[in-house]
């Protein structure tokens, strides 16, 4: 059964494949993840996605909300 964190997590990647590609893979794990939810491709094609792939210093540490403080309280659950 799908929930909606499944589909939030899908929307996270989603926007950072449109806007702000590093890696070739945060673009068609995306991807294959929608087709794997939707049951069908996602309808922007991955070279379409791929010029937007930004190149990033190795010095830069880039966070995605999973990591930053205080949202891991929220995963269990239980809304407090």
């Amino acid at each position: 059964m799908l929930t909606n964190r499944d589909y939030v997590s899908l929307l996270q990647k989603l926007l950072i494949a449109h806007l702000c590609p590093t890696t070739k893979v945060a673009v068609t794990k995306p991807r294959a993840e929608y087709k794997r939810l939707k049951g069908h491709p996602y309808p922007v094609s991955e070279e379409t996605l791929l010029k937007n792939l930004v190149e990033v210093p190795d010095d830069v540490i880039i966070q995605t909300p999973a990591e930053l403080d205080g949202l891991n309280d929220l995963e269990d659950g239980d809304g407090d």
